[in-house]
């Protein structure tokens, strides 16, 4: 039942059998099987061409698309479930960042809360609505990202002094002072 509801991308998810990439999407599923959603998810994160391929011969950052491939899975067909994602653009480039934002958004526009952990201030600008800074588990500052990611809440989250500059585009670029 908390399946239906809710759906976990871990930062690391270590698998010891080599199944390949799409029997580890349809892992997402609750009854299993239902090959054209794995499919149809392995395609949306971009590596429906490596389906037949095994797990852990897959990059770093191709195996955490096919973790997001699962996720997806596991809420394709339902509303209003919670996605919660840590780290979901650790190992992954640019590109796939962007992708996984654009992921999170329409995931939110259908109904699922999404909730993001993320140490990068870039990647939560692009992703979030809203935003939490937390320091030694305390909130710091929380609202819209615009409000929330200045060089004043970011270095007193992480101890280090910043610069915090906004592109045209509304991307967040942070610079160490030192």
């Amino acid at each position: 039942a908390l399946a239906a509801r809710r759906a976990v991308l871990r930062q690391r998810t270590a698998l010891g059998a080599a199944f390949t990439a799409l029997e580890v999407v349809q892992l997402g599923r609750p009854r299993g099987g239902d090959d054209a959603i794995a499919r149809a998810c392995l395609a949306e994160v971009e590596l429906g061409a490596l389906a037949d391929r095994r797990y852990p011969s897959l990059s770093g950052g191709e195996q955490q698309r096919v973790q997001l491939a699962r996720v997806l899975a596991q809420l394709a067909g339902r509303t209003r479930a919670a996605l919660l994602l840590d780290e979901p653009g650790a190992a992954l480039d640019l590109r796939q960042q962007q992708l996984v934002a654009r992921i999170a958004r329409r995931s939110a526009a259908l109904g699922h809360a999404v909730v993001i952990v993320a140490h990068d201030p870039g990647f939560v600008a692009r992703c979030a609505d809203r935003v939490a800074v937390l320091r030694a588990g305390r909130v710091l500052a929380d609202g819209a990202p615009g409000a929330v990611l200045t060089a004043g809440v970011l270095s007193r989250a992480f101890d280090l002094a910043v610069d915090v500059e906004r592109t045209a585009s509304g991307a967040v670029v942070v610079r160490d002072r030192s």
